[in-house]
């Protein structure tokens, strides 16, 4: 995501990601001249810090993908729950266009 994000930034524009294990070429950010933000919304939680304004910020995200202003970037291809390795292996080389859905509604509960 950081790649594609990286070509279709505006000059000096911003860049937020919550992904932080990942290797990624910086220098098209670069010569953008845009800013990479990563953010990480545990740490406040896992330290005890503004845990008020935290709650505060999910409730916000919430209303926004509530209505519909976020929407989750899915891979248009689904697996079964049969097919997680081959998921597995679509996500190694980079090939996944956003999150990958797995269907576990075979499981009986």
């Amino acid at each position: 995501m950081l790649d594609a994000a990286s070509q279709m930034i505006r000059p000096a524009g911003d860049v937020i990601t919550v992904v932080g294990a990942a290797t990624h070429n910086l220098a098209p950010l670069y010569l953008r001249g845009a800013n990479l933000h990563t953010v990480l919304v545990l740490i406040p939680i896992m330290f005890g810090q503004d845990r008020e304004a935290q709650g505060l910020n999910l409730d916000a995200i919430r209303r926004l993908v509530d209505d519909g202003q976020i929407k989750p970037l899915l891979d248009p291809q689904r697996f079964s729950l049969a097919q997680v390795a081959d998921a597995h292996h679509k996500l190694e080389p980079g090939q996944a266009a956003g999150k990958l859905v797995i269907d576990v509604s075979e499981i009986e509960a």
